[in-house]
């Protein structure tokens, strides 16, 4: 099932689900790269945004409002669904603190360019 964060939602800033992150995987998660798997943005964790209730933690893109990470707590498990990121990026040097989209592509294919002759 395909879920779509909206903004007209009561919402937070990614720093909420921080905590809630950092105690799974054990490192600071506010500055953690995320790449949005459905519109390719991304930006670090902090910027995203955030919808927390009983049940459980949904991260969403701030970009394309798709989630990226859902956690929940089950019979004292807890269960985190990455479906939503690409990439995730944690433990190295603070990023940049802007969510970043992805440039617009011009129909091209990568490498496929073409060059001047010399």
């Amino acid at each position: 099932m395909d879920v779509e964060v909206t903004r007209g939602d009561h919402h937070l800033d990614g720093n909420a689900a921080a905590g809630l992150l950092q105690e799974i995987f054990e490192v600071e998660m506010t500055t953690a790269l995320v790449v949005c798997a459905g519109c390719g943005a991304g930006g670090p964790i902090g910027t995203t945004v955030v919808y927390a209730a009983p049940i459980g933690t949904v991260v969403g893109c701030a970009g394309c409002g798709r989630w990226l990470i859902r956690v929940t707590r089950v019979r004292g498990w807890c269960c985190v669904d990455l479906g939503g990121v690409a990439t995730l990026e944690a433990g190295g040097p603070p990023p940049t603190t802007e969510w970043v989209r992805p440039p617009r592509s011009s129909g091209r294919r990568r490498g496929t360019e073409a060059t001047a002759p010399r």
